[in-house]
């Protein structure tokens, strides 16, 4: 029965992902004007799950306006990423300020558009600024989705012991493990054929699957303290787009800043 189950959800998980992996691929190969619109599409659906989270409900009033709040901040970055940042600074100042006793969870609803709108931009940034950035992004996604393949049949297969069984009860450190090695794996087969240092291939494989790992578990705390255990149904074997893309947000971010300092 376990193997049957386990057949199932590894299964749904690969045909969900191989749907993501060709919409993905499809955007970053097209012109900028499909990939802006896939992009809008991406920070409404992740906006309504993120409120679907932190605030628990399913008001289309508040869902409606955070979704074209975000929108906006990702359409300013197209100008400067400086316009989203005053902006969203001011944003969060004005929602922070506006309410006499603030709870500590009304920070996770302020954090929301940090949290989805800057990956993105990033994403864009580095397809659009950089010369082959498209590979680059292809990149950070491989290593992002062969980390999160490999834990999952490295955990379900060697098991063992929990790694944070108080934010992610199924997570194991053989999972983790294999979860860096699947990342590894990829970034070396993917820096040979593009003819890239193998040296470099290995420890930026292994930096990005430690992000990717770090953001999934992040993730899984935000649903943790809010009693939610998908952002939605939307992906068959990973619940919702949010739960899709936990791992690759932090990895955009990480990827942009280490090419801005370093190349």
């Amino acid at each position: 029965m376990n193997n049957l189950v386990f057949n199932i959800n590894f299964l749904k998980r690969v045909l969900s992902s191989l749907f993501l992996i060709f919409i993905a691929f499809l955007s970053l190969l097209s012109n900028n004007y499909i990939l802006i619109s896939v992009l809008l599409i991406l920070i409404c659906i992740l906006t309504y799950e993120w409120v679907n989270i932190t605030e628990n409900v399913n008001n289309k009033i508040i869902i409606f306006t955070r979704s074209l709040i975000n929108i906006f901040i990702f359409l300013l970055s197209l100008f400067n990423i400086m316009w989203s940042v005053l902006f969203i600074l001011l944003i969060t100042i004005i929602n922070i300020t506006s309410k006499n006793h603030p709870k500590v969870k009304s920070l996770y609803i302020h954090f929301g558009p940090f949290y989805i709108c800057f990956p993105l931009i990033f994403l864009y940034s580095l397809n659009l600024e950089i010369v082959n950035g498209h590979l680059i992004v292809i990149w950070c996604l491989l290593v992002v989705w062969f980390t999160d393949t490999f834990a999952y049949i490295g955990g379900s297969i060697f098991k063992g012991k929990k790694l944070l069984p108080k934010i992610s009860p199924n997570k194991t450190f053989s999972g983790a493990i294999s979860g860096l090695l699947g990342g590894i794996l990829i970034s070396i087969l993917t820096f040979m054929y593009l003819e890239y240092d193998i040296l470099n291939s290995i420890l930026l494989g292994l930096l990005v699957s430690i992000v990717a790992q770090i953001g999934d578990l992040f993730e899984s705390y935000i649903k943790r303290i809010h009693f939610i255990k998908d952002s939605s149904n939307l992906i068959p074997g990973h619940g919702g787009m949010l739960d899709r893309l936990d791992s690759s947000l932090p990895v955009f971010c990480f990827v942009f800043i280490i090419y801005k300092l370093f190349v």
